[in-house]
């Protein structure tokens, strides 16, 4: 059974999550919810409190933080772009 979506932006979101959110919005990160302390971009998870960054399938990254999250996650999106628009040609 699938959970139900989780907003963006909750009531209870620290101010890291709300930075991480709003930076990645600002730059067009495709972004969602999985839960209250974590967003995701495609297969690349971020939990801003602790500056976890993962990528699934992947070995464990050991850079942390906002930036590290927000260049992978924006050069993940790119190439999904790019791979989309090569199927279509």
């Amino acid at each position: 059974m699938k959970r139900k979506a989780l907003p963006l932006k909750l009531d209870t979101d620290s101010p890291a999550m709300t930075e991480a959110v709003d930076a990645a919005t600002a730059i067009n990160v495709p972004l969602r919810r999985t839960s209250p302390h974590q967003i995701k971009s495609g297969q690349v998870n971020f939990w801003p409190s602790t500056g976890k960054v993962s990528v699934d399938g992947t070995l464990p990254i050991k850079e942390r933080g906002l930036k590290t999250f927000l260049a992978l996650a924006e050069s993940a999106a790119r190439k999904a772009e790019g791979d989309s628009l090569g199927q279509t040609l």
